[in-house]
């Protein structure tokens, strides 16, 4: 948004007012405030169950990670296969 304002040329602010372009760059800005912390939530709040569990299973049962840590080794050399 902000690179098509900057790089806009000197008719579109002539014949825009400034008070529509405030008031999309507002909205957007709203937009971004509002999703942002959602979003970081979705993403935190697993990572620290994930930890939690992992936490929680080597002190139960260690013999899992024999598993375990191969199978996280497998699981992003397969991703860095597949992605490109």
């Amino acid at each position: 948004m902000h690179f098509c304002i900057f790089r806009a040329p000197m008719a579109f602010f002539d014949s825009t007012p400034s008070s529509r372009i405030l008031n999309r760059a507002s909205t957007d800005q709203s937009s971004v405030d509002t999703e942002v912390p959602y979003q970081f939530a979705s993403f935190v709040f697993p990572l620290i169950q994930l930890v939690g569990i992992i936490a929680v299973m080597s002190q139960a049962a260690w013999q899992v990670f024999i598993v375990f840590i191969p199978v996280i080794a497998i699981s992003i050399w397969y991703q860095v296969l597949i992605r490109p």
